[in-house]
């Protein structure tokens, strides 16, 4: 129950992605990535490690940019494609050139940061930069403070192949959406089915921007490790919340059928095949472990 503060930094092997690599589906950055990079309000400063691809295509010139929402393109930077050992179908995007892994907002506005491969987008996500001027004559300045699409999403994730592995959730959270109090800070996320809570976690809130926090969920009586075997054993709604004391933060509903959650239609393999902007349904971990992810949108 910790900061989820992995940014995937993969052990990578230099060189190109092989020549059968996947192009039955559509190249896409995995969107934990995207909403992932650091940022830092009181400069206005994004710093990010490298970005993960799913069914990357070899001899694509790839690019990271941010621009004004519709408008202008005021910073860019060149992504090389390396390969991930053992893993074919997905790639790792990395700035071409030392310290261009960091870009900064000078003032307020609606902005989107996309990733290209040639003129085709394939990940972006747009957000609201809202400035505030520091009032000092003596140390004048700005702080940020962004708004997006970060409360929109969460996601499970588990060992690929594995549902008795430990099952744990992903979600955004940011300490503006609590009080001065920072007992309030606390948020619990439980998964529940017919007003019945069958898993549990809460961490701790300290990041002053939208951070990624991992929540490893338990059975609430017993604190055992709960896992996606224990989801799909019974057919129906279900409910991710996720709540500050007793106040519901937001929630997301899925649903269980023939045993096997049903995914949004972004997150399967035929969007993939048919579209632009899909959420593929599985990762490669730190341990160059393969992760299965089912991604949820907020109902609230």
């Amino acid at each position: 129950m910790k900061p989820c503060l992995m940014f995937w930094v993969l052990v990578l092997l230099g060189g190109a992605i092989p020549s059968q690599a996947q192009t039955a589906y559509r190249p896409t950055v995995q969107l934990t990535d995207l909403l992932g990079l650091r940022f830092f309000p009181q400069s206005g400063l994004f710093q990010f490690d490298g970005l993960q691809i799913a069914f990357p295509k070899a001899g694509e010139t790839y690019s990271l940019e941010l621009r004004r929402a519709g408008g202008a393109v005021i910073y860019k930077v060149g992504l090389d494609l390396q390969e991930v050992s053992g893993f074919p179908a997905f790639g790792w995007l990395n700035p071409q050139e030392r310290g261009s892994d960091k870009f900064k907002l000078s003032e307020g506005g609606k902005y989107e940061l996309a990733v290209r491969m040639g003129s085709q987008e394939i990940g972006v996500v747009a957000f609201e930069a809202r400035a505030t001027d520091s009032g000092d004559a003596f140390n004048p300045g700005k702080t940020f403070r962004l708004v997006g699409h970060w409360d929109r999403w969460a996601y499970l994730y588990t060992r690929d192949g594995e549902p008795n592995a430990r099952l744990y959730v992903v979600g955004w959270v940011t300490d503006s959406e609590f009080g001065p109090n920072r007992s309030d800070r606390w948020v619990t996320v439980q998964i529940t089915k017919g007003g019945s809570v069958l898993c549990k976690s809460e961490v701790f809130v300290d990041a002053p921007h939208w951070s990624r926090y991992r929540f490893d969920v338990a059975r609430p009586n017993s604190n055992a490790p709960c896992t996606l075997a224990d989801l799909q054993k019974a057919d129906g709604e279900y409910g991710l919340e996720f709540r500050s004391k007793a106040r519901l933060l937001r929630k997301f509903n899925f649903r269980v059928a023939n045993k096997q959650i049903q995914r949004i239609p972004r997150n399967t393999l035929p969007y993939l095949s048919a579209n632009w902007g899909g959420i593929p349904s599985k990762l490669v971990n730190s341990d160059l472990q393969l992760q299965e992810t089912f991604w949820f949108e907020a109902s609230r």
